[in-house]
């Protein structure tokens, strides 16, 4: 369908001028797009960061096991106590990354919740019932970051 542009002489089709083609119900296409790859990039980290979790939970394991066998060693006096102190010195940095791993994880699982079209919303009714005076009661549409000071 062509249309002139007012004040200018020039000739324009609709196919040109919008994405949807008329169609008054499609929204924007790019916009779409960039949501679809904001939903797929969220869920590739919240993947990633789950494996990366997994992996990590292994490394304490193995950790834990070395300090073990450490101990043993160092009982029966086949290893000075330097040994015992390293292996608890990896054990607690294993431990340590698999913390930081996980809160990772948590936020790319948040990051997924608003990429979906999540948020956070205080309601007033549950408050009322629940919280204990001077706290608010956070549910998932109140857009306020929980562990955030609100008040005094």
């Amino acid at each position: 369908m062509a249309c002139a542009i007012p004040g200018t002489g020039a000739r324009t089709t609709r196919a040109a001028t919008d994405p949807c083609n008329g169609n008054p119900g499609c929204g924007s296409k790019p916009a779409s797009g960039q949501r679809a790859a904001a939903h797929a990039g969220a869920l590739a980290s919240v993947g990633r960061t789950a494996d990366q979790e997994t992996l990590q939970a292994q490394a304490v394991q193995q950790s834990r096991n070395a300090l073990r066998l450490a101990e043993i060693r160092y009982r029966e006096g086949a290893d000075d106590l330097l040994t015992l102190l390293d292996a608890q010195r990896t054990l607690f940095q294993a431990e340590d990354q698999l913390a930081q791993v996980r809160l990772s994880r948590l936020q790319a699982s948040v990051g997924l919740f608003k990429a979906l079209g999540g948020g956070w919303s205080l309601d007033a009714e549950l408050q009322s019932k629940t919280a204990p005076k001077g706290r608010l009661f956070l549910s998932a549409e109140s857009g306020v970051t929980p562990g955030a000071h609100l008040c005094c």
